[in-house]
């Protein structure tokens, strides 16, 4: 049994779970491995709120002129 104080279950479609893998497999990456990764990435990413920011700006500029 793994140690819950380090690792957490997940319950994701089946779907969801063929498509992880897809992604995980040519990286040779583990389901769990995958999951980290694309956190990390995401975590990189703007956020929301700074991407609705971001195109609020250009649509004012684009009516303003």
């Amino acid at each position: 049994m793994p140690d819950i104080t380090k690792y957490k279950s997940v319950a994701i479609s089946l779907q969801s779970y063929n498509e992880l893998m897809a992604m995980a497999k040519p990286n040779f990456r583990s389901a769990g491995q995958q999951i980290a990764f694309l956190v990390d990435e995401a975590r990189k990413a703007p956020s929301d709120k700074q991407i609705r920011k971001f195109y609020a700006s250009l649509l004012k500029k684009t009516y303003s002129s």
